[in-house]
């Protein structure tokens, strides 16, 4: 049985690393339709996890980190967000004003 009536947004969570997120195309979830040049345009000009930072729902917790070789460590986040759907609503909101579109 589920605790979140059918109509309800389900909560949306994901991990990732100072890459950004893991298994999750950030252009792909914004729902545009992107040529390769804007797309070029936004990763010229930031990261994956700095343009997660603008969505103002999303909340970033840092998990962890790996220190396995010197000098080059890694962290960890967990992502979340009260719906899929607000988070690429948002992160369409952020795309667009990036781009002036």
């Amino acid at each position: 049985m589920s605790t979140f009536p059918e109509s309800a947004p389900r909560p949306f969570s994901f991990s990732g690393t100072l890459d950004g997120p893991e298994g999750i195309d950030l252009i792909s979830l914004s729902g545009l339709a992107l040529s390769e040049a804007e797309i070029e345009r936004i990763w010229s000009s930031t990261n994956a996890r700095a343009l997660l930072a603008e969505c103002p729902s999303l909340t970033e917790i840092e998990t962890g980190e790996a220190d396995d070789v010197p000098g080059q460590s890694e962290r960890f986040f967990h992502y979340e967000a009260p719906s899929r759907e607000q988070l690429a609503s948002e992160h369409r909101s952020v795309i667009t004003e990036r781009l002036k579109l």
